[in-house]
């Protein structure tokens, strides 16, 4: 294995605001003059480009082809096992780990789809990536009802394999409740992850100053980090 930083950037669902929040790390390191690539290895629902694979082109990486920022593309959005068992293009997991390794730059983002245990074919997950490359991980996790358990499993199965992931507890909501004010708390209470901090609602238009100010709250964090 080469001597790059991986950074590996799961949820504990789907929908729960992980491309956003990539979009806005990549745009933060940018904006801190650290150079990096970003993949996103497999990305489904496809119709036919790569949703996701499309706002990192635009705003992250315009001179790079889309078929290096998502090298395995499916069109039905479903798990990527599912999907390439359709399309009759199972994904081998020996080139998946190349497409992300052989990347030059010395950090390397990685987004992943769903959570660690989304299948990839029938003998590999998301999960076998993170074991495989030992990345630090980011958990995005969707402050709403439900986060504490999909976070804490996520947190454990980490932890199983020696890695321990950087929780960003992010509301999908405009609304406050008794529930979102009071996830965090709970989950610095009975989390051994650490909890790198909590994302507002994101409500503007993607361009670089909102998602400057959408990853302002982490900002401190980040930087001693990278």
């Amino acid at each position: 294995m080469n001597s790059n930083r991986y950074f590996f950037i799961t949820g504990t669902d789907t929908g729960v605001g992980k491309t956003l929040f990539t979009l806005a790390l990549g745009t933060f390191l940018k904006n801190n003059n650290i150079k990096y690539n970003l993949i996103k290895p497999i990305e489904t629902g496809c119709t036919p480009l790569p949703e996701d694979g499309v706002l990192y082109q635009k705003y992250l990486f315009p001179n790079k082809e889309i078929n290096k920022i998502v090298p395995f593309q499916y069109q039905l959005p479903a798990s990527p096992y599912i999907s390439a068992k359709i399309e009759r293009k199972e994904i081998e997991f020996a080139n998946l780990l190349k497409s992300i390794t052989t990347l030059p730059e010395d950090i390397i983002l990685i987004e992943g789809a769903g959570g660690l245990m989304v299948p990839i074919n029938k003998e590999k997950t998301f999960l076998d990536i993170v074991i495989e490359i030992q990345p630090e991980v980011f958990i995005v996790a969707a402050n709403k009802l439900g986060v504490i358990n999909h976070t804490l499993l996520t947190c454990k199965t980490l932890l199983k394999y020696g890695l321990q992931g950087k929780i960003i507890l992010n509301d999908i909501y405009p609304e406050k409740n008794e529930v979102s004010e009071t996830n965090m708390e709970q989950l610095q209470l009975f989390s051994n992850c650490e909890i790198l901090g909590r994302l507002p609602y994101f409500s503007g238009e993607i361009n670089r100053k909102e998602l400057i100010g959408f990853i302002e709250p982490l900002a401190n964090n980040l930087k001693a980090l990278f």
